[in-house]
């Protein structure tokens, strides 16, 4: 009889696990399987998979022989999700004041985007859209609001939740119109005068 075994359960891609059964009675071997097929050398109690890849996932039973029998103890389902990777960063962009400026990069493997400026999480109000997206907006950008670096941090699925991936930093330059400040005032100078 089993009296418990590992549930199925979900792992980040490099991760380990060990898949357990506990029997009573009087026990000679175990058989492990991967989706129906013996796993050479796996006949103890447990099967431990070390760093996990997505041709781990599958189905796992174990056949408990016994001199009664043999028992299968099936249905352990094992997924292994991807940790996030970036495929394309975003670029370097230069606005006047009052444009709108955009950031757009890629990713594989995500849970949630999180934009980052100058290293703190940005969240969408005021002129900033878009900040758990791929592409983040900024309208109406101004020198001191806006200026500074850029980056998006993807965070991974399901049991990838605690691992992330960042992009390289974009930087977002903010120049400012021409205003003249001051002239020369209109006058009047003799011939042969200078000036300035």
């Amino acid at each position: 009889t089993v009296t418990s075994s590992t549930l199925s359960t979900t792992k980040c891609e490099s991760e380990n696990i060990t898949l357990e059964v506990v029997a009573a009675g009087t026990v000679t071997g175990y058989q492990w399987k991967k989706a129906g097929n013996n796993i050479t050398s796996q006949v103890s109690a447990s099967l431990t998979l070390s760093n996990l890849t997505t041709a781990d996932a599958a189905e796992y039973s174990v056949d408990i022989f016994g001199p009664c029998g043999t028992v299968t103890q099936g249905g352990i389902n094992v997924g292994v999700n991807l940790k996030p990777v970036i495929v394309t960063n975003p670029s370097n962009s230069a606005k006047c004041v009052g444009e709108t400026a955009t950031f757009t990069a890629s990713a594989n493997n995500v849970g949630t985007f999180k934009w980052v400026k100058d290293g703190s999480d940005l969240v969408d109000g005021g002129n900033i859209s878009g900040s758990s997206t791929n592409t983040l907006t900024i309208s109406n950008v101004c020198v001191t609001c806006d200026a500074g670096t850029y980056a998006l941090k993807v965070i991974g699925p399901g049991a990838c939740s605690a691992v992330s991936a960042t992009s390289n930093s974009a930087t977002l330059t903010v120049n400012t119109p021409i205003t003249v400040t001051s002239s020369t005032l209109s006058t009047t100078k003799c011939e042969s005068e200078n000036i300035t």
